[in-house]
């Protein structure tokens, strides 16, 4: 069991059993069982749709919501950022103690290889944004729109014609 703290402060325990591979197929239609599967897979998906991030979170903490009269939405507004990303890490990590558990190494090997080529990703997007280049691509862009902006108000199609009255 994992345990993350929301924006409030409060602690969450995160398990992954049976009844959360249940509820993720009841309540999401996603089987957890099954984190490869999927286009995307479902591990990718997990990193890259922040609502679903979100509902397979609550799923994984429902029965501990449904003691505290949480609902989803209210949980939903407990998972500011840092307290989302500590969320995803629990999670990440009961997911792969279940796997771990049932002797199924190779999805535990593609959940940290997924934690790894998330983490390279943002650092490289952190990078490339960060750049000299980047911002000397903006500039370039910018300077195309407005020159192609001032020459469609220079054409004469953008110069309405007077219209013709008709008596």
């Amino acid at each position: 069991m994992k345990q993350f703290k929301d924006a409030k402060g409060d602690t969450w325990s995160i398990a992954v059993n049976g009844g959360t591979i249940k509820r993720a197929v009841d309540l999401l239609k996603v089987d957890l069982g099954d984190p490869l599967a999927g286009d995307p897979p479902l591990l990718t998906r997990f990193d890259t749709d922040l609502v679903f991030k979100v509902d397979v979170i609550y799923v994984a903490c429902l029965p501990e919501a449904d003691s505290r009269g949480i609902t989803d939405v209210e949980f939903a507004e407990r998972l500011e950022g840092d307290a989302l990303y500590a969320a995803s890490e629990a999670f990440l990590e009961a997911l792969a103690d279940f796997f771990q558990k049932l002797r199924r190494t190779h999805v535990v090997r593609a959940i940290e290889k997924q934690r790894q080529v998330v983490a390279k990703a943002v650092q490289m997007a952190e990078q490339t944004i960060g750049s000299e280049q980047f911002d000397e691509r903006i500039d370039e862009e910018l300077a195309g729109l407005g020159e192609s902006f001032a020459n469609l108000l220079r054409s004469p199609e953008s110069t309405p014609s007077p219209e013709r009255s008709v008596n």
